[in-house]
Order: C-alpha cells, then structure tokens, then sequence
C-alpha cells in the first residue's frame, strides 16, 4: 500500500513539473518573454492555481488528522496510521506545489513562511521515523508500560514452561535511556534477535525445536518484540513529545504567514479565475 501513495505522489508531482520545466529552466530575466509567461508566472492561471491547490492540500491534510486525532466520533472511523499516510502524502504534495507556485523565487515576507514549509516538512519525516517506533495498539493509541510488560510476563511463563528459567538470562534485552543508543540498536535487532534465537534453540536441543506443539523460535522471537518495544519506548516517545513542541508552532507560523500572504494577494486582486 505505501508503494501505491508513493507512485501517485509521483504522479501528481511530474506532471505540473514537467508541464513547467521549460518555464522555470529559463533565466529570471528571460521569463516575461517566455510564451507560457502568463500561466506559469505566480499570480498566472497556472501557477496562482497550483499555490492555491497546494496551500488546501495543507490545510486539509492537517484538519483530517487532527479532527481524527480529536474527535470521538472518528476515533473508529478506519485506522490511524491510514488517516496518517493521508496527512503526509497531501502535506508533502502541497508544499511541492507550492514550490512550483514560487517558480523557485522565494523572497520578502513569504520566505520565512517558505522556509518554515520546508522545515516541517523534513521535520514531519523525522516525526514519521519516531512514531513508527513507538509500541502502539490497532487504533494508534500508544501503549503504557504496563501494558507491553504484561505481555512480557505471559510470554515469559510460557517459555519457562517449555525450558527453563536460565533460557531467559539469554534473552534479555538492555535498556536505553539515550536517543542515540535506542535508534542504534534499532538498526541492528533484527541480527541481535537471529543470533539470540539460533543460541538458544541450540542449547534446548531437538527433542524440544521438533515437537510441532511448541513453536519456541516463534516464542522467543514474540518475547524478544515486546522487549524491544519496551526497551526503545522511553527515548523515542521522550523525544517524540520534544518534537512536537518543535514542529507544531512552526506550521502554525507557516499557516499564519500563508494566510496573510492570501489576504494581500486578495486585496491585490490575484483571486485567480476570480
């Protein structure tokens, strides 16, 4: 499914570039000249069209999800993590036009809005990275300590109950406090998990490893999981909070420049096919 939002991102990204290329390759001082000047120019049908599909695009991709976010009346209205991808694919796409809009010349007050786009958008990735790796139930609600740590303990009786307790010094897992450290052992769990699985499954023997009703390496694989989702939980959610207070005001400073660059465009008559 991410491919699908991937290629129809491209999609609607090359075609108004493409359309443009010829424009925007052309010298600044060269454009008025240019024969497509009054479509693809800022305030033209073209490009006054895609800076006001792109800022909806924004305003939109960010409503849905808040309103999801925050309404009891959508919490079950499909999954989080869908209404999310939404809100990055029309939260990226619209900045892009936005940028076609500008035909790539960024100045005076619109710039800091510009910049501050640009911003939250690279933010948003980092954000996505953070969210993506934070334990999470089917609705999208995060989950507590206590509920990953319970899961922990049932699977920890079952594996004692099929071995014994000295398996499970082979398969604990460390703790991280540091972002640094959570994001590095991240990278490597899957080989960390392999290995852990391969020596414990060597020293259980056959007899165990050949009884089709005890899936250990499917056990200790689950209980290895829930370790690590325990394990990373407080940093990347530490600074996952942090990158809130960070990325919110500076949309909220983009979305205030952007409507007051709309008012003065208004009041300066480029209402487009108005």
């Amino acid at each position: 499914m991410r491919f699908v939002y991937i290629g129809i991102w491209v999609l609607l990204a090359l075609i108004p570039t493409i359309w443009m290329s010829d424009y925007i390759l052309t010298p600044i001082m060269d454009r008025p000249y240019h024969p497509d000047y009054e479509w693809f120019k800022p305030s033209g049908l073209i490009g006054h069209g895609l800076g006001i599909i792109g800022s909806l695009n924004m305003i939109f991709g960010v409503s849905i999800y808040y309103l999801r976010k925050r309404l009891k009346l959508l919490q079950h209205v499909g999954r989080l993590s869908t209404w999310l991808r939404i809100h990055i694919f029309l939260c990226t796409l619209g900045p892009f036009y936005v940028l076609l809009h500008t035909t790539l010349i960024v100045n005076g007050i619109v710039s800091i809005s510009f910049w501050s786009m640009v911003i939250v958008v690279l933010s948003g990735f980092f954000g996505r990275f953070l969210y993506n790796r934070i334990p999470k139930s089917d609705n999208g609600i995060f989950l507590s300590t206590s509920t990953i740590q319970q899961k922990i303990s049932q699977l920890e009786t079952k594996i004692i109950g099929h071995t014994n307790e000295s398996v499970l010094k082979e398969i604990k897992l460390p703790q991280f406090e540091l972002l640094l450290e959570a994001l590095l052992f991240s990278l490597r769990i899957k080989t960390v998990k392999k290995q852990i699985i391969a020596n414990v499954c060597q020293a259980c023997g056959d007899e165990i490893l050949q009884n089709k009703e005890i899936n250990l390496r499917g056990l200790i694989d689950d209980f290895l999981q829930a370790q690590f989702t325990l394990s990373v939980r407080k940093p990347f959610q530490s600074y996952f909070n942090y990158w809130h207070v960070f990325h919110l005001p500076l949309a909220g400073l983009m979305f205030l420049i952007m409507f007051v660059h709309i008012v003065i465009a208004v009041l300066f008559g480029y209402t487009w096919i108005l």
